[in-house]
């Protein structure tokens, strides 16, 4: 995930994606938006070694969210 957060929550969603989660990268967008960064955060995670990591997170996130929408996932026991 390609992250450039721009208002309000936005700020704390990206710091959780790519700082606590680890599975983003955050665009650096101090003067503008420019190519050349989204080309580098693009191939951070599609060639880098940093990327594979990054996809192995994101799939171990997806499992643990899908648990918790099985039945007896604590998502199913709070809604249900």
């Amino acid at each position: 995930m390609i992250c450039m957060p721009c208002f309000t929550d936005q700020k704390v969603n990206s710091r959780f994606v790519c700082d606590v989660w680890r599975v983003g990268v955050e665009l650096e967008s101090s003067n503008g938006l420019e190519r050349g960064k989204i080309q580098r955060a693009i191939r951070r995670l599609f060639d880098e070694k940093d990327g594979e990591e990054i996809r192995d997170r994101m799939l171990h996130l997806k499992e643990k969210a899908s648990l918790c929408l099985k039945q007896g996932g604590s998502t199913f026991q709070s809604i249900g």
